[in-house]
C-alpha cells in the first residue's frame, strides 16, 4: 500500500465545509467535503490520472470563483 500522507506533510486548507491537502511530491490533492452531521466525504486526485479535458473543467471553475471573489 502506498502511504504516501505518512511520508510527507502535505499543504493544506481548511474551512468549515471543505479541507483541501496536496501532496506534492505523491503529485496527489485530497479533498473533504463536510456535512452538516458530522461526517464527510473524501476523493483523492492521482496526477496520473488527470486528463488534459479534467484541466480545462478545472480552469473553468477556477475562473468561476475569481469572477465570484471579485463581486
Amino acid at each position: 500500500m502506498n502511504e504516501f500522507w505518512k511520508r510527507e506533510e502535505p499543504e493544506e486548507f481548511e474551512s468549515s465545509r471543505i479541507q483541501l491537502r496536496l501532496y506534492k511530491n505523491a503529485a496527489k490533492l485530497q479533498i473533504k467535503r463536510f456535512s452538516k452531521y458530522g461526517t464527510f466525504g473524501a476523493v483523492t486526485i492521482d496526477k496520473r490520472a488527470v486528463a488534459p479535458e479534467m484541466i480545462e473543467i478545472l480552469k473553468k471553475f477556477i475562473s468561476l470563483c475569481e469572477e465570484r471573489k471579485g463581486k
